[in-house]
């Protein structure tokens, strides 16, 4: 499935929200939009789920114009924008039913259906109270649920963990894990968490003043280290298990093979006489974000 944002520029008024995003998600797996509160990441999905209009500029999905045929670009798209409301006198179990038949699930599979994605979310438990005495988290794992009606092949997610409690955030980080992991299947999710996107994504751009900002596919944080030199030395950019990712003059971040220790790394350095000042871990979407967002 392909996504396009075609310099999307929306205005709220004298206030630019997004301001010539131009961005294409066309892989499977985790993207996550990761900013600060107030980035413009809300209005971003929004204008994929057809919330609200682009002010100019268009986001299309397999080149279908949200706003100029949403129910068509988005058949395939489940979505769960900002903070979820339902009718407070209407059951868990009833909004379900209303969502599968909107999606188009026959008659005699809805049943199925709700047992199906309430025990993805773990909403199983509360669906015949009526959604007037649902707590935060209660409404997000409903609103996760309706989102996963009918299987979709892509998902988008506002601030998925929102009030959740840790037991819920984890439970809802495993959801969002294994349907990204699934083969043809998408998620496109917004968060201010450096470690829930270092977590779940990976890919990672990060937002802020309504504009990508940086854009990288993830490396593990665990196969990172920074090396601080106590002068600048020639190095070789590929030693045997480990490679220079980053050359900063004194300070060099490298990634390390799978199975090779940090010593390892140490000692080759020092064989071929290079004088190492100090070597710690480094969390290269933390530096990213901190160098993007003001």
């Amino acid at each position: 499935m392909d996504i396009i944002l075609k310099n999307v520029i929306k205005k709220y008024g004298s206030k630019t929200a997004l301001d010539g995003v131009n961005l294409e998600l066309n892989e499977g797996g985790v993207t996550c939009l990761l900013g600060p509160n107030g980035a413009g990441k809300t209005t971003m999905l929004k204008v994929l789920t057809n919330l609200t209009h682009p002010t100019s500029g268009y986001a299309s999905i397999d080149g279908i114009k949200v706003h100029e045929n949403p129910q068509k670009a988005l058949m395939r798209v489940g979505s769960l924008v900002e903070q979820p409301e339902f009718y407070p006198y209407l059951r868990g179990r009833e909004i379900l039913d209303f969502i599968c038949r909107i999606r188009g699930i026959p008659k005699n599979k809805i049943t199925e259906e709700i047992e199906r994605v309430s025990a993805l979310t773990g909403s199983s438990g509360y669906l015949d109270r009526k959604a007037g005495g649902y707590s935060r988290g209660m409404k997000q794992r409903l609103g996760l649920a309706c989102s996963l009606v009918s299987d979709p092949e892509f998902l988008i997610l506002d601030e998925p963990t929102f009030g959740l409690d840790p037991r819920g955030m984890k439970e809802m980080r495993d959801v969002i894990r294994e349907f990204g992991s699934r083969n043809g299947k998408s998620v496109l999710m917004s968060t201010h968490l450096v470690s829930e996107a270092r977590e779940l994504c990976d890919r990672i751009i990060i937002f802020n003043n309504g504009n990508v900002a940086d854009d990288r596919h993830y490396r593990s944080d665990d196969l990172l280290i920074k090396v601080t030199l106590e002068t600048e030395s020639q190095i070789m950019e590929r030693h045997s298990g480990f490679e220079v990712v980053e050359n900063y003059g004194r300070t060099l971040i490298l990634q390390r093979d799978s199975g090779t220790r940090t010593s390892d790394i140490i000692n080759a350095l020092q064989a071929e006489g290079i004088l190492i000042k100090f070597v710690e871990p480094y969390n290269d979407i933390e530096a990213a974000y901190m160098s993007n967002v003001k």
